[in-house]
């Protein structure tokens, strides 16, 4: 299908990002964080997929429960829910209500592309790290990034902060100054031996019916170790990552 250029989201955009300017003035930190929820998230709703569940039959020995088969004759494991006594099987996934995949293509294939240009503009070797909306580099590349920054306009880079002391360990997981994120380790979690954290997790409506029981709220501790392992380049001596080339991963 053909798909006419329009700004779809100009009016949304400007006044959110005006909300949340004020929301910082004001210091209310809460509603300036809602606020660029808001306008970082509503793109991916367009590209959202909705499970497909057919009924299957009804079980009164069963309440809740999620659980899968596998079928010898048709050799094809099957997922099955069971909601009040209701048995239902998955058949797949279909494109979610009010999306259209185009948008959010567009939208997150853009950004890349302007990512990648914001990274050969401040050089490729003042460049130590990237995530889909920010930059990790050096003075150098601060420097020849100093014509596209303003701190209050929108869709100019922006200097969150500045530190003398960075750790890259993988993917969203780095620390930056006094700053650790490490994605899927929540800011309370207790480090109880290298790279293992214990924390508490909240059980979700798939988990709670895994677990027979979706009529609680349920947090649970576990423990996470982290492999730390990057697998998606070569990791050379001084650090830098040289990319995978796929011709030479593909055996003939």
């Amino acid at each position: 299908p053909l798909y006419e250029k329009d700004k779809l989201f100009a009016e949304y955009v400007n006044f959110f990002y005006s909300q949340r300017q004020q929301f910082e003035l004001k210091n209310s930190s809460a509603y300036a964080y809602l606020c660029k929820l808001m306008l970082n998230s509503l793109y991916g709703k367009f590209g959202q997929k909705s499970e497909d569940w057919d009924y299957a039959c009804d079980d009164p020995t069963r309440d809740y429960d999620w659980w899968q088969e596998y079928d010898m004759q048709k050799k094809k494991v099957f997922t099955y829910r069971c909601i009040n006594h209701r048995v239902e099987v998955s058949t797949g996934y279909h494109e979610g209500f009010n999306s259209l995949v185009a948008i959010s293509a567009e939208v997150t294939a853009n950004a890349r592309l302007m990512l990648w240009r914001l990274i050969t503009t401040a050089g490729i070797d003042n460049v130590y790290y990237c995530d889909t909306d920010s930059l990790i580099v050096n003075v150098a590349g601060l420097e020849r990034l100093e014509h596209l920054i303003d701190q209050k306009e929108l869709g100019k880079l922006k200097i969150v902060s500045k530190t003398d002391n960075l750790s890259i360990h993988n993917l969203k997981d780095y620390s930056f100054g006094g700053k650790v994120r490490i994605k899927g380790i929540s800011k309370d979690a207790q480090m109880i031996a290298y790279n293992t954290y214990r924390q508490y997790q909240s059980v979700g409506v798939k988990g709670g019916l895994h677990h027979q029981d979706i009529n609680r709220v349920i947090w649970r501790e576990v423990t996470k170790e982290l492999s730390r392992e990057y697998l998606k380049g070569e990791v050379l001596s001084d650090g830098r990552v040289k990319p995978l080339v796929l011709s030479n991963l593909v055996t003939r």
